[in-house]
């Protein structure tokens, strides 16, 4: 293997490490907010509610026998809110809807801290 092959080869594997890390934290976020979620298998999460109306945003989280849950942005952790908030399609977001940031920011700081 040529030097560069070398080099492309340890960066792609230190990009599969970093996705596998953040799967992981996510994964530990979401046990935090409902334990043993993951015994039944794959866990879907995702932010719900109006937007615009922030107060009306749950995470509604589906575990593998599928049973949802829903919770109050209050009694999950911050993290977890901004890595979910970051999926949220543009087309959710309200159309009038300026400075996504600032509001991104201002539904995390609904959660708590771990």
């Amino acid at each position: 293997m040529k030097a560069q092959e070398l080099i492309e080869s340890v960066i792609d594997k230190n990009r599969e490490r970093e996705h596998l890390l953040t799967e992981l934290s996510e994964s530990l976020l979401l046990e935090s907010v409902w334990p043993g979620v993951f015994e039944h298998g794959k866990v879907q999460a995702r932010i719900s509610g109006n937007f615009a109306a922030i107060h009306t945003l749950r995470l509604l989280v589906e575990d593998g026998a599928g049973t949802v849950r829903e919770f109050e942005l209050k009694d999950v952790p911050k993290e977890l809110i901004r890595k979910q908030l970051a999926r949220v399609p543009d087309g959710l977001w309200p159309r009038t809807f300026t400075g996504k940031e600032k509001r991104m920011r201002k539904i995390a700081d609904m959660g708590k801290e771990l």
